[in-house]
């Protein structure tokens, strides 16, 4: 065989090994971080005030696809009995069949549908949205904060998002208007490369 078949050869091979793996690095997993993200949320109370609280006991999964943005999804778990606005006799109350009813659903869930990529910092997060056991599609807007190494070995991306949720709209509707119908939720998330 010809010296200069080969060197084709090899270049053909070496380019093929390269694609495969843009292919197979394109795509990373990336488990959430509990103890440096938040899901907070905020509503009214009386229509004079706020009241916040958050969860505190969630998990989650991102695919990151950074060629094809489309093909990336979020998948999240938080746990209803973790609600915590710091007064245990409300938290109870939450708990309670009056609000999440968390015996009977203990788990509010978000899994992605689609992702659109609106620019190198924005995400437009499309999927199914399950709490007090009705599941509705919500879209939400996803912003991108930043990636990097952290002190401890691992490599990490960091979101943040915020949407409304119309209580009602999930057969949450004891106690409107005195607790409001519409609560604010912040989810500020740090996930890890697995």
């Amino acid at each position: 065989m010809k010296q200069s078949t080969m060197v084709l050869i090899s270049l053909i091979m070496i380019s093929m090994l390269c694609l495969t793996g843009a292919s197979v690095w394109a795509e990373d997993t990336y488990e959430v971080d509990p103890i440096h993200s938040s899901v907070v949320f905020k509503v009214g109370h009386l229509n004079i005030g706020t009241v916040f609280g958050m969860f505190t006991d969630f998990s989650g999964t991102i695919i990151a696809d950074r060629e094809n943005p489309e093909k990336s999804s979020v998948e999240m778990t938080v746990r209803a009995a973790s609600v915590n606005t710091h007064v245990d006799k409300r938290d109870d109350h939450l708990r309670s069949n009056e609000f999440f009813n968390a015996a009977l659903f203990p788990e509010i869930k978000f899994k992605s549908t689609g992702v659109k990529k609106i620019d190198d910092k924005t995400f437009e997060v499309t999927g199914n949205f399950n709490l007090h056991g009705i599941t509705k599609e919500l879209t939400v807007t996803v912003h991108f904060l930043g990636e990097g190494n952290d002190p401890w070995g691992g490599y990490r991306m960091g979101f943040e998002t915020e949407f409304d949720i119309v209580r009602s709209e999930f057969g949450m509707t004891q106690h409107i208007p005195a607790a409001g119908d519409k609560a604010r939720v912040i989810l500020a998330v740090e996930a890890v490369k697995k």
